[in-house]
């Protein structure tokens, strides 16, 4: 998918193409089913293809989760949870005073 953004000066009309990423999370569903593929000795591009996935991303889903080189899926959805949690913006000064003065 594209998105076309138009830009208008003076001299000339220039057009810009921009690619929109669509992020989607692996889900627990998906998690089951590569620590199951993975145990029927499938490949990383064959588990990729299998859940329409890129392969990078089922590579680095079993790189990130895997704890003495196995993937489980319920530690690594733990994992996603507890990452999720954490992941609010974190304020660049810890002077709560000063940020609620400036506020």
């Amino acid at each position: 998918y594209a998105h076309v953004t138009v830009i208008i000066t003076t001299k000339s009309l220039y057009m810009k193409e921009h690619k929109i990423m669509n992020y989607k999370h692996i889900t627990i569903n998906e998690r089951c089913c590569i620590a199951n593929f993975l145990d029927l000795g499938w490949s990383i591009i064959k588990i990729a293809k299998h859940l329409n996935r890129n392969a990078s991303t089922i590579s680095r889903e079993i790189r990130r989760n895997s704890i003495n080189e196995k993937y489980l899926a319920h530690i690594a959805n733990e994992t996603y949870i507890n990452n999720k949690m954490n992941c609010e913006a974190k304020r660049k000064s810890s002077n709560n005073k000063l940020i609620d003065a400036l506020c």
